[in-house]
């Protein structure tokens, strides 16, 4: 997957799952945020981790 090793690629993702945990916060009304908090670490792990 070349998309995956552009540097400007992973820096979009990690926005997209940055952003998306705001809009889930949001929508949990602050229940979750652990949770929330858990899921974007990993998330940003993941793209962090592509090859």
């Amino acid at each position: 997957m070349e998309a995956a090793k552009n540097p400007k690629v992973r820096q979009a993702g990690g926005q997209v799952v940055d952003k998306a945990a705001v809009l889930a916060g949001k929508a949990t009304k602050g229940k979750h945020l652990d949770k929330i908090e858990r899921a974007r670490e990993e998330a940003r792990k993941r793209l962090d981790k592509r090859p």
